[in-house]
């Protein structure tokens, strides 16, 4: 077993390694974004580079993201582009699912960002 250790504010991940019957236990601090409290609005490009930039940092960084949509406006394609969808080409599907969870949302902008992604994927899979 090995366990890695980081901060009080942590999300414990379990992996299973079934090739060599190994449990991996890593420690993850979490980064609390409010997404209104970065932007004015989420219908720009540069809106969506705020975003972007601030949750590579705490990717680099190593910790999990916890995005609040509180109060957020619907999405522009200019914002999504800028923000998920450089996310998604700079670390990728598996890092997103793993690493991002959105809270305080409408379902109606929850949906935006799963349907943007999912259309990034089937695209990404048509090449």
């Amino acid at each position: 077993m090995i366990l890695f250790r980081s901060g009080q504010n942590s999300l414990l991940i379990i992996w299973w390694l079934q090739v060599v019957g190994i449990v991996l236990i890593l420690k993850m601090e979490v980064a609390k974004i409010n997404l209104m409290n970065l932007v004015q609005a989420t219908s720009t490009n540069a809106d969506g580079e705020v975003l972007c930039k601030v949750m590579e940092m705490a990717i680099r960084d190593g910790n999990v993201i916890e995005l609040s949509l509180m109060d957020a406006s619907p999405f522009s394609s200019s914002f999504l582009n800028s923000s998920f969808g450089a996310l998604w080409e700079n670390f990728g599907d598996d890092t997103l699912k793993g690493r991002v969870r959105i809270t305080n949302y409408q379902p109606t902008r929850r949906d935006q960002i799963f349907d943007y992604l999912t259309k990034l994927r089937q695209v990404s899979s048509n090449k």
